[in-house]
Formats: C-alpha cells, structure tokens, sequence
C-alpha cells in the first residue's frame, strides 16, 4: 500500500508561461492540474533571502504554499 498523498493539484511557483507548460508535458502522464501564480490573485511574492539556489526554492515553495494551502514546487 503506498503512503505517498494524493495530489490532485499542484501550483507550480513561477509566473512564467513556459515553465508551466514544460512541467504540464512532464506530468502529461498524471492527473494531476497545474496551477501557476496568476491562479491566485493576491499573492504576495516571496523573497529569495536564501544563501543558494536550493535555499531559495525551499523558501518559495514553502511561502507560496503557505499563502495558497496548495502543494507547490517551486526552482
């Protein structure tokens, strides 16, 4: 029995058109819809006050997430 959640929808952190696109033919293959910022009006962004890249995805994801109750990743 896998334990892993059930995501049905995930916002993808970036207001970029084609990022959205790129990782909706990755996922092509999972019920899973794809969300972006615009999705989501009033969100406040997040600043990427992290020491590296990993740091500041880590927040993004985390703050984003916070300000939607969505699953989010986020680069």
């Amino acid at each position: 029995m896998s334990m892993s959640p059930n995501i049905s929808s995930l916002l993808i952190a970036t207001s970029n058109p084609g990022k959205i696109e790129e990782m909706r033919g990755l996922l092509a293959e999972h019920p899973v819809v794809l969300h972006g910022l615009e999705d989501f009006p009033g969100v406040e962004e997040v600043d990427e006050t992290g020491r590296t890249f990993s740091d500041n995805s880590e927040l993004k994801a985390i703050g984003y997430a916070l300000q939607t109750g969505s699953y989010t990743l986020a680069d």
